[in-house]
């Protein structure tokens, strides 16, 4: 359902039989709100620890806000999150991260405090995620180790663990993706849409290869939220491409989460009439639907 004054889809043209075409805007909605989107209820003992664990740290953190200046406060209270206890949030890696920056202008007795706090929580954090992956709750134990990033962005051992890579010895900077994402015209035509050479622009990404007539900045951003939407989507359908065993041998370094294979393949169209006009010669009757798949 397109709000916007362009209406905006996308398809997946793996085969000649198969398409797939969602709204743009429904992708949006599930990756907005500061990185943390997906709610769940549950009351488990994994739950139970899980709560136990923030309400301990969020004590522990507003004690050392109350001391601290104003500003360092400010500064310090970006690890206050406030958490309805009955939704799961999700933490989405960012292409490169670099930890020691979030700590700017902090007074050392209280970058100290803070350091300390956060290591404390995310040792709390790992052991948490090992147990649940050794009990057979790899979708949960993934997800923690993605939160554990978020307070302490140069962990080693999850990075080790979820397949990112260290750009140089002496930097904390992390490679995420295994490809970046790449926006070009394209220099060849699309023959299964009839758009010649140079009409349109190709976009790539780790998982993505999209064919797009929105034009390069749309493109960019279509791709920029396909790859946010399928970090949320590994996260909580983790076991769907993954298991256990991958989880617990990537844990005891055995081995490493494998590189991204076929890439999902999208069409990208610059509005609704062309959306209809394309699609409309094999699938009557589209121009009722604002989606297809």
């Amino acid at each position: 359902m397109a709000t916007n004054k362009h209406s905006w889809f996308l398809g997946n043209i793996l085969t000649k039989r198969g398409v797939i075409f969602w709204s743009f805007t429904f992708i949006a909605f599930a990756v907005t709100a500061d990185d943390s989107a997906i709610a769940q209820d549950g009351d488990s003992s994994f739950w139970r620890s899980r709560r136990e664990i923030e309400t301990q740290f969020q004590i522990e953190l507003k004690k050392l806000m109350g001391k601290c200046s104003p500003a360092d406060a400010k500064t310090t209270s970006q690890f206050l999150i406030d958490r309805d206890p009955h939704r799961q949030y999700i933490f989405l890696p960012a292409e490169n991260e670099v930890g020691a920056d979030r700590f700017d202008g902090l007074a050392e007795d209280a970058k100290t405090e803070l350091t300390n706090l956060l290591s404390k929580h995310t040792n709390e954090l790992f052991e948490l995620a090992k147990s649940e992956a050794a009990s057979g709750n790899a979708a949960w134990a993934f997800q923690l180790f993605n939160e554990i990033l978020f307070y302490q962005p140069d962990h080693e051992k999850v990075r080790d663990i979820l397949g990112h890579r260290k750009i140089g010895s002496e930097t904390k900077t992390w490679r995420v993706k295994s490809d970046r994402l790449k926006v070009k015209r394209a220099t060849k035509p699309e023959k299964d849409l009839g758009w010649p050479a140079k009409t349109y622009w190709n976009g790539s990404t780790t998982h993505f290869q999209i064919a797009s007539t929105a034009g390069q900045e749309k493109t960019r951003e279509l791709a920029q939220k396909l790859e946010r939407w399928h970090d949320v989507w590994r996260q909580v359908f983790f076991e769907y491409n993954n298991s256990q065993k991958n989880l617990q041998r990537w844990i005891a370094g055995t081995s490493k989460p494998a590189r991204s294979g076929r890439k999902f393949k999208v069409v990208f169209f610059a509005d609704r009439n062309q959306y209809i006009s394309t699609l409309q010669r094999s699938i009557p009757g589209i121009e009722v639907s604002t989606g297809y798949y």
